[in-house]
């Protein structure tokens, strides 16, 4: 996030290095009009103590055809962001951005960074806002395809790992092991 505004980095930064959870999300609907998602929100966010011992880094490995966004759980103000190293990095991804579905049109996909407070493990779900071809505007619970409420588990870093690996570009590093192996191992 180094294009985005001091006023999401200020607010973000804990002083550490931020890991997340990334995932592509794919929003499909069924109407044969189309839908306009003009929001979201997390909901239902339970967080408890993680019970993760171990962690292992992928250093970033370029770009991807993903639109991406950022989001805490539990979210701070003006998230999900936009991660994109474009204009607007670091703003909130609805003030410029909607997601269109429906009417045969192809799935919103988006590739989302979720970022759990250290030592957590966060579960939760989404809410979007949309308003269909008639005007009607609501909120609807994202749903699994078992057409259950979907739940997404964040796993943040351990607050105390016992090991640390990496892989990036030599094979698999021990962290935990080699601390002097410098900058590599500096990512986890």
């Amino acid at each position: 996030m180094e294009h985005a505004p001091k006023r999401y980095t200020q607010g973000t930064s804990t002083g550490n290095t931020e890991f997340s959870r990334t995932f592509k999300l794919r929003l499909l609907s069924t109407r044969s009009a189309a839908v306009v998602i003009d929001g979201w929100k997390a909901t239902g966010v339970i967080c408890r103590p993680s019970t993760a011992k171990t962690v292992v880094g992928y250093p970033s490995q370029g770009g991807v055809a993903y639109q991406g966004i950022r989001v805490h759980v539990p979210p701070r103000g003006g998230e999900p962001v936009l991660t994109d190293d474009d204009e607007g990095q670091g703003e909130p991804y609805f003030d410029s951005h909607i997601i269109e579905v429906g009417n045969g049109q192809s799935s919103g996909a988006m590739r989302v960074e979720a970022i759990a407070p250290q030592g957590q493990s966060c579960e939760w779900g989404i809410k979007v806002h949309y308003v269909d071809a008639y005007q009607k505007a609501q909120w609807l619970q994202l749903k699994d395809s078992a057409g259950n409420a979907l739940r997404i588990r964040t796993e943040s870093v351990p607050a105390d790992p016992r090991q640390k690996w990496v892989f990036g570009a030599v094979p698999w590093t021990a962290c935990h092991q080699k601390p002097e192996e410098g900058s590599l191992c500096d990512m986890v």
